[in-house]
């Protein structure tokens, strides 16, 4: 079992059988992590950042528990086939190509293709009472040993369908660090397009939880 990355909630160890193991960390090393993000915003004093670290990281332990249990009646596919080890947050889950990764190593032609699933699962996500509301598609998606596109990270979601809207009509994709630096203009010209179609109010309540 070999160490492959971490984020504010989780470490990730390749498990050489074409699975992950993403183990949750204790509430003091995500409070850091949180912590030491907000600070880097110029904006956010000492007391705030405090604050927000308080706040978020008991807020997405509970998104990630409702994720867990509503996974028991979705199809699993789209989140990389997780499975949870026994009563806690901890999951294996299938290896997958980031779709940073992906776009590094393919034509603009298949890239697109890709986008276009990454819509199309938005929309699936929407018809299930779930939204994404951080955009980090670059590193939260990747593609299946099948070419599908999967939500691997899905520990920050939106359930209430007057949050998910707000978050929807945000726009916040358009300040993403990676968003920002991609260089490639011609996918983040097409990623922009399909996703001011998408992010509507209209299609929003078409979808959401039908």
């Amino acid at each position: 079992m070999n160490y492959i990355d971490e984020g504010f909630y989780y470490k990730v160890y390749d498990l050489d059988n074409g699975r992950v193991l993403k183990k949750i960390q204790p509430f003091f090393y995500s409070f850091k992590k949180v912590f030491r993000h907000c600070r880097e915003r110029s904006h956010m004093t000492l007391l705030s950042s405090i604050k927000m670290a308080s706040k978020v990281v008991p807020r997405e332990h509970k998104a990630l528990e409702k994720m867990k249990d509503k996974m028991k009646t979705l199809p699993s596919h789209i989140f990389g086939d997780p499975i949870f080890i026994g009563s806690s947050l901890n999951y294996t889950q299938d290896k997958v190509i980031t779709l940073t990764d992906y776009f590094e190593k393919h034509t603009d032609s298949e890239s697109k293709k890709i986008i276009d699933l990454y819509v199309n699962l938005q929309e699936k996500l929407w018809s299930m009472g779930i939204h994404d509301k951080v955009f980090k598609f670059q590193t939260n998606y990747g593609v299946t040993s099948t070419g599908e596109v999967a939500f691997i990270d899905f520990g920050e979601c939106l359930f209430s369908k007057e949050e998910a809207l707000e978050s929807a009509l945000s726009r916040k994709w358009l300040n993403r660090k990676k968003y920002k630096n991609w260089d490639n203009v011609v996918l983040k010209e097409y990623y922009t397009n399909k996703m001011n179609s998408l992010m509507t109010e209209e299609n929003f309540n078409n979808l959401w939880n039908k």
